[in-house]
């Protein structure tokens, strides 16, 4: 990096994470797969924006994610999780700065399956970031008080606030308590759903109204799925 970086303008990065599961480690580890967007990939950012501004010298170099999917030759057991994980971490990628973040294989059991071109997990997990944002709107601060639940939130550029959540946990909904500080929002918006065994890997993603929300409401986040909400502030 540090030879060529006065001749480049990016930085191409590739990431296949997830580990083997006991006991005959050929299955994905569902869990440590979930996890690898808010354990696994600030360690690598962190690291990669080291190096590139050790290499470039005061240069500003981007970052190009252009390869990214479930670790090659791993049996995945349930399709469901590369969906969470694909919205996770193109979330994550993109609050991160990256320019560019492309899943390696387009036509795949994972994102349009080749034999039907119909949608698959990955591909209705990048859906439910295109729901929630869009790359003119800008991240802001998020946090949840458990590590089976991501949430990401953004300022939209139609000024509503758009919020993501991921729930990691296969077996249990969890119950969300909201609290947005700052502007003044609407009582209602709009719901995105994708996932939860209501909505498994071949199906869309589900829209609704939402209501009795506001700057402090709560919801409910089913088992294994993404939920969106896009709240307008208040008139």
């Amino acid at each position: 990096l540090k030879a060529c970086a006065g001749d480049i303008d990016f930085v191409a990065l590739h990431w296949y994470p997830g580990n083997y599961a006991p006991p005959d480690w050929k299955n994905l580890d569902n869990r440590d797969f979930l996890a690898s967007p808010t354990v696994e990939l600030p360690k690598v950012i962190a690291a990669l924006i080291d190096q590139m501004k050790d290499a470039a010298g005061g240069k500003s170099l981007q970052l190009a994610v252009t390869e990214m999917n479930v670790r090659p030759f791993v049996n995945v057991s349930d399709p469901a999780v590369v969906g969470l994980f694909a919205a996770d971490a193109y979330a994550s990628l993109a609050q991160d700065g990256a320019v560019n973040i492309d899943w390696a294989d387009l036509h795949s059991e994972d994102f349009i399956k080749p034999r039907d071109n119909q949608p698959r997990a990955a591909y209705y997990g990048v859906a439910m970031v295109h729901k929630f944002m869009n790359m003119r709107d800008t991240f802001v601060a998020a946090r949840s008080s458990t590590t089976l639940l991501t949430v990401h939130a953004a300022k939209r550029a139609d000024g509503k606030l758009g919020l993501m959540f991921v729930n990691k946990d296969p077996k249990n909904a969890a119950t969300v308590k909201v609290k947005v500080n700052g502007d003044s929002l609407a009582n209602a918006g709009t719901r995105f759903d994708w996932g939860g065994g209501s909505a498994p890997a071949g199906e869309n993603v589900q829209q609704s109204e939402a209501e009795s929300l506001g700057n402090s409401f709560t919801i409910k986040v089913p088992a294994y799925s993404v939920t969106d909400l896009i709240i307008p502030l208040a008139k």
